[in-house]
């Protein structure tokens, strides 16, 4: 289990961990497997986002193609006004250096992915 930080393997810390994962980790992967065995709280990034739509005002970003560009693009946008936002982005923005962007704002960016209909959890 070295591909698991240590920090992650101390079963003992279970209940101050909660692993996300996405639909393009295999069922069947070791390391998911192992979080789920030893009892850790595991969700599907679309759960958990769903749950953060649901007390924040969502600008959901959705298409085929070009959905991390335009929600970096939006949250950015957002970043730099007055409104400010948190946004959960498709990959890590070179501006940022990060995914994941938290604000004081009332608007969440996020991509409403439509591969295994994820995007119905999302609420508002």
């Amino acid at each position: 289990m070295e591909s698991i930080p240590a920090l992650f393997r101390n079963t003992s810390d279970k209940e101050r961990v909660i692993v996300v994962y996405t639909p393009a980790i295999p069922v069947e992967n070791h390391i998911i497997t192992f979080f789920r065995t030893n009892g850790y709280r595991v969700y599907k990034r679309s759960e958990v986002l769903g749950e953060i739509s649901s007390h924040t005002d969502t600008l959901a970003i959705a298409g085929t193609h070009g959905k991390t560009t335009v929600s970096t693009m939006t949250a950015h946008i957002l970043k730099q006004s007055h409104v400010d936002c948190s946004a959960f982005l498709g990959g890590i923005s070179k501006n940022y250096n990060t995914n994941l962007l938290l604000g004081e704002g009332q608007y969440t960016v996020l991509e409403a992915d439509e591969f295994d209909r994820s995007f119905h959890r999302l609420s508002r």
